[in-house]
C-alpha cells in the first residue's frame, strides 16, 4: 500500500479501498464537507461567473474561462468532447506554465490556463488541499487543476486513463465531485476493459488513486438518464512536473500551428488527386466496359478479376502504383527540461504569495564543463532556489 493512501485511510473516517489492498484507489465520501467546503455552491458559483468559450469564440489567454467542448482546441480526433473544462495553476502564467498532456491534448488550448488565486471561490478548497498536502507529508503540493462541468447526462467522459509523462512520479491524483446531481463514476480493467467497480457519486465524494493505480485501470463517467439529473461535474487536482515558460509554450503553439495547417493542406490536395484519378479511371474503364460488352463479354463489378476486362478499382491501384511519396525526414524533437522537485512543486504554498513590489533578479556563476550559467530568482520561489531555466522577469502590475 501507498504511503500516501495509508495515511488517507487513517486521516478520513469512512474512507474504503473499493477493489481492495491490491489497487491504490480510495473513496472517500463526503470530502468536501470534511475539508470546509460546500461542492454544489463551489461548483453552482464558478459554473456562473466565468465566460464560456464555443466554437467560434477565441480564447482569451492566461484568463479564468470555461472552454465548452464544441471549441476547436477541445477537439479530439476532428470531434467535438461532451463536456466543458477550466484550466487552473498554482502560481502565476507570467513565469511558468505546468502542461498536464492528456490524450488529444493541443497546445493552443494552455492559453485557457490561469492562476488559481484569479478564481477566488477556491480559495478555500486550495486552502485546505494545502493542508491535506502538509499532514500526509507526500512530498510535493499539487500545482495543476482541471475543472469539468457536465451540462446534461448526455455529457460524459469515456474510458481512459491518464497519461503518465507529465505527471510526477509516485503521486496521487485527487477527483472530487462537484455540482447538483450525483454521477456515476465507473472504474474498469485495463486488459479486459470489464467494468470492476461502479457507483453514483454525489457532490462531494472524491476518488484518490496513486500514479500506479490509475496506470493499472481506467476510469469513466457514462452516459446517465436518471431522474434525478442535473448539472455536475467535477476537480481534479494533480502534480506536474512539465512545465513551460511563456515563450516556449508560445513556440510550441505555433509549430503545432504551422503542422495543423500543413495537413490540411495536404488532405486537401490529395482530395483534389483522388478526384482527378478517378475521374480518369472511370472513363478508360468505361471505354473498356462499351467494347467488352460489344463483344458479348462481361466486367466483373466486384472489384474482382477477369481475363475480359479491368475493374474500376484495379485501374485505380495502378494510376496509383505510378505515383511514389518522397519520406520526410523527421525533425527530431527537442522537449525543454524538466523542473528538479525542489525547484517547483516541493515548495511549500507560501512561496507562491509574492510580498514584493517589484520583481528582482539574482544572478550567480557556476563553473561547469562546459560554461557558466545564469540562476534567476523568481519573486514566488525562495531566493536559494536557482531557476536557470527562468529569463529576468520583467515588473508585475499584478503583484
Amino acid at each position: 500500500m501507498s504511503a500516501s493512501i495509508s495515511k488517507l485511510l487513517g486521516e478520513f473516517k469512512g474512507a474504503y479501498r473499493p477493489l481492495g489492498s491490491d489497487v491504490d484507489i480510495l473513496h472517500i465520501p463526503d470530502f468536501a464537507s470534511i475539508m470546509g467546503f460546500d461542492a454544489t455552491k463551489l461548483h453552482n458559483d464558478i459554473s456562473a461567473a466565468y465566460p464560456r468559450r464555443g466554437e467560434d469564440d477565441a480564447i482569451v489567454p492566461f484568463t479564468p474561462q470555461w472552454v465548452l467542448g464544441s471549441h476547436p482546441a477541445l477537439h479530439y480526433r476532428g470531434n467535438a468532447l461532451k463536456r466543458s473544462k477550466m484550466w487552473l495553476q498554482r502560481g502565476p502564467v507570467e513565469y511558468i506554465i505546468p502542461i498536464y498532456s492528456y490524450t488529444g491534448f493541443q497546445y493552443r488550448i494552455a492559453e485557457a490556463q490561469s492562476c488559481w488565486d484569479d478564481v477566488p471561490e477556491l480559495k478555500l478548497v486550495i486552502a485546505g488541499i494545502d493542508k491535506l498536502c502538509d499532514k500526509i507529508k507526500n512530498g510535493y503540493y499539487f500545482n495543476h487543476l482541471i475543472l469539468t462541468h457536465y451540462n446534461d447526462g448526455n455529457d460524459n467522459i469515456g474510458a481512459h486513463g491518464d497519461k503518465a509523462n507529465t505527471i510526477v512520479e509516485d503521486s496521487i491524483i485527487i477527483v472530487v465531485k462537484t455540482g447538483d446531481a450525483a454521477r456515476p463514476f465507473n472504474i474498469h480493467d485495463k486488459t479486459t476493459g470489464n467494468t470492476v467497480w461502479s457507483n453514483k457519486l454525489p457532490p462531494g465524494d472524491a476518488i484518490v488513486m496513486t500514479l500506479e493505480a490509475n496506470l493499472q485501470t481506467k476510469h469513466s463517467v457514462p452516459p446517465y438518464m436518471g431522474e434525478d439529473l442535473g448539472k455536475s461535474g467535477s476537480m481534479v487536482f494533480r502534480a506536474i512536473d512539465l512545465c513551460y515558460t511563456p515563450a516556449q509554450l508560445k513556440k510550441k503553439i505555433d509549430s503545432s500551428d504551422r503542422a495543423r495547417r500543413a495537413r490540411k493542406r495536404k488532405k486537401d490536395d490529395r482530395s483534389e488527386v483522388r478526384f482527378v484519378e478517378k475521374k480518369s479511371a472511370m472513363e478508360v474503364v468505361d471505354d473498356k466496359f462499351k467494347k467488352a460488352a460489344d463483344e458479348g463479354h462481361i466486367i466483373d463489378v466486384d472489384c474482382s478479376s477477369s481475363d475480359d476486362g479491368i475493374t474500376l478499382s484495379e485501374m485505380l491501384r495502378k494510376i496509383k502504383r505510378k505515383k511514389k511519396k518522397k519520406k520526410k525526414k523527421k525533425k527530431k524533437k527537442i522537449s525543454p527540461p524538466r523542473f528538479e522537485p525542489v525547484q517547483y512543486w516541493t515548495l511549500s504554498p507560501a512561496t507562491f504569495t509574492s510580498t514584493a513590489t517589484s520583481a528582482t533578479s539574482t544572478a550567480t556563476s557556476t563553473a561547469t564543463s562546459t560554461a557558466a550559467s545564469a540562476a534567476v530568482a523568481a519573486p514566488w520561489l525562495p531566493a536559494a532556489v536557482a531557476a536557470p531555466w527562468l529569463p529576468p522577469p520583467p515588473p508585475l502590475p499584478l503583484f
